[in-house]
């Protein structure tokens, strides 16, 4: 089954406490808080991209939020770390 990937980049002034909030909503495969935050989401379609980009911008800190998405093919593994999807997305 194909599947979408979305890299969420996330503008805050407090990444490690938006950062807790949204690792908790569903679609979220992994968030960092670095200067910013930046969330890995997955879904089955475009649409379901968007709603777990609006519920991240609803969250309390969350300044704004930019997302880059991308198919993954049927055999693709979901990267292993974020240096390896940056990598392979570019």
């Amino acid at each position: 089954m194909r599947k979408v990937w979305a890299y969420v980049f996330v503008t805050t002034r407090e990444p490690r406490k938006a950062v807790q909030s949204i690792r908790k909503i569903r679609g979220v495969v992994k968030a960092d808080a670095l200067f910013d935050v930046i969330a890995l989401v997955e879904g089955s379609d475009i649409a379901t991209m968007d709603a777990v980009n609006d519920k991240i911008a609803l969250v309390p800190k969350v300044q704004g939020t930019d997302s880059k998405s991308g198919r993954v093919g049927y055999n693709k593994a979901q990267p292993s770390s974020w240096i390896e999807a940056l990598c392979r997305y570019r």
